[in-house]
């Protein structure tokens, strides 16, 4: 079986929530299979075409703002796992995506997530220490 290279779509479910919105999903592709990671933006189903919310929503200019960052970091991610050569999986995109610092070029931010990751591992004058 040939390996495809992951793709993504912005879209919405058909899960309505109790205010009639729906909640705004990227739908990333590997391999025919699919999965969903959520934008936690709701907007109406009447107001949002695939990859967009309509200028008929009183917020869309934030909403595809928001929508548009999202958008940014998925290409970011599919673009260095090409370049890399790396096999990305559900898991891989999941852990990038959520990642607040990642494609972040300042080295501050860098610093402050390892030491984030390490503070179970560290004494708390050693983590003093390291942000002074």
């Amino acid at each position: 079986m040939s390996e495809t290279f992951p793709s993504f779509k912005v879209v919405q479910k058909d899960y309505t929530c109790i205010n009639g919105t729906r909640c705004i999903f990227i739908r990333l592709t590997i391999n025919r299979k699919s999965k969903y990671f959520s934008l936690n933006l709701y907007v109406d189903p009447d107001n949002f075409r695939p990859g967009a919310v309509t200028r008929s929503y009183p917020d869309y200019k934030n909403e595809n703002t928001l929508i548009d960052h999202y958008t940014i970091k998925a290409k970011t991610i599919l673009f260095n796992c090409r370049i890399e050569d790396r096999f990305l999986t559900f898991g891989n995109f999941q852990r990038d995506f959520n990642n607040g610092s990642y494609g972040s070029k300042s080295f501050l931010d860098f610093y402050e997530s390892q030491i984030e990751l390490l503070k179970d591992k560290l004494e708390l004058n050693t983590i003093r220490a390291y942000r002074y």
